[in-house]
């Protein structure tokens, strides 16, 4: 776990304040849901896993079968979805790539990629639109790479994290193929406008942790990295980048982390905090959003949920009732819900929908359970979320 003796020697190397450049977040607010990986596939939703051998689910689930997916999250009032790009490093090939590259994405990967920008555009064509919020890596998988000793998956982000020779490897033959995607299809599509923002890495902290760098150094790979996407990012003749670009706060201490400036001086345009707590209230939100006003920066709520691992609707409603209305009431510009369905996972208690055996419960739902697209049994948060009013 992080420490305040690890804040505290940190804090001599912060600047006062950030000011926002480049994209922004839209405005008023919006909610959504946190849905980074389909049903079971946590390592292969979106492509094949070179690393660990599994072919893609995305194959046997085209756009238009996700449209179940965004359908039920529409129908109860989402207007964003967060996404996954790299969950297990699926897509990233580290053998195998043209002129000898360290690493390089899939073919496959990038079709796929497309295929779901297309498949969201064509949706929104005829239905309330979602946006999408795109991480690319997950700090969490760098953890687990330590703690059991998953030594290809460690090596690739202790070199990603410290040799900066990986690093602009990943920048230019990883990163930049799916800005470039990004940008082509806003200029294909210039009304399409599917994109919400960008995060670099879900919960840096989890690397921190696993002993990868310090917080110097994980600051200075975010300034880094954010750098890259904003020039990657920006369409001839504008200047400035036109995707709003992140790096996640999460394992348990999100709110101090921003509030004593580690996120500050990196050129984000928005902070994004991620909270668990049954109540759905915690401490330092008033100092939270005195931080982000003066660092002139969005900030979202980009992960909350209950905090007990017990399945309740009573403690999952209160959590969900509770955290949109502070996040609405203060400075946040919008509140994602952890997570839409939770199937295969060990937080089936998280799961906005049904779970029953390890299996979305389906029709006939019960009083308490609304009938979504799918077909599935909601929970009664959901309906708190559909009918929440920004």
């Amino acid at each position: 776990m992080k420490t305040m003796l690890r804040w505290a020697s940190a804090l001599c190397m912060l600047s006062v304040s950030t000011m926002a450049s480049a994209g922004s977040l839209p405005a008023g607010f919006t909610v959504g849901y946190d849905e980074p990986w389909i049903e079971n596939n946590y390592g292969n939703w979106l492509a094949s896993n070179p690393l660990f051998g599994e072919s893609s689910a995305f194959n046997s689930n085209p756009p238009n079968s996700l449209v179940n997916v965004f359908s039920g999250m529409v129908a109860g009032n989402a207007k964003i979805v967060r996404i996954f790009l790299f969950p297990a490093l699926q897509g990233i090939a580290l053998a195998g790539c043209p002129q000898g590259a360290p690493q390089c994405l899939t073919g496959e990967f990038l079709g796929n990629l497309t295929a779901l920008f297309n498949g969201v555009r064509t949706y929104n064509l005829s239905n309330p639109p979602i946006k999408l919020y795109i991480t690319a890596l997950n700090a969490n998988d760098a953890n687990v790479a330590t703690s059991t000793n998953l030594s290809a998956l460690h090596t690739y982000y202790q070199n990603l994290f410290s040799n900066s020779a990986a690093t602009l490897a990943y920048e230019k033959n990883v990163l930049a193929p799916i800005l470039t995607a990004m940008n082509q299809f806003n200029v294909q599509y210039p009304n399409a406008n599917i994109f919400y923002g960008f995060d670099l890495i879900d919960e840096i902290e989890a690397a921190i942790n696993a002993g990868y760098f310090s917080w110097t150094g994980a600051r200075a790979w975010i300034q880094n990295m954010t750098a890259f996407v904003k020039k990657s990012a920006t369409i001839p003749p504008a200047t400035a980048s036109w995707l709003p670009v992140t790096s996640t706060a999460g394992w348990g201490y999100a709110v101090q982390e921003v509030t004593l400036g580690l996120f500050s001086g990196l050129g984000l345009n928005f902070y994004d905090v991620h909270i668990y707590s049954d109540s759905g209230t915690y401490s330092g939100q008033t100092a939270l959003c005195s931080k982000t006003k003066s660092d002139n920066v969005q900030i979202v709520l980009g992960e909350y949920g209950q905090k007990s691992s017990t399945v309740n609707d009573t403690i999952q409603n209160t959590a969900t009732t509770n955290f949109l209305n502070g996040a609405k009431n203060s400075c946040f510009s919008s509140a994602l819900a952890w997570k839409y369905e939770a199937l295969g996972t060990s937080a089936p208690a998280l799961s906005y929908l049904s779970i029953t055996n390890g299996a979305l419960s389906t029709p006939p739902c019960t009083s308490t359970q609304t009938q979504v697209p799918g077909p599935a049994c909601a929970r009664p948060a959901y309906t708190t979320i559909k009918n929440f009013v920004p």
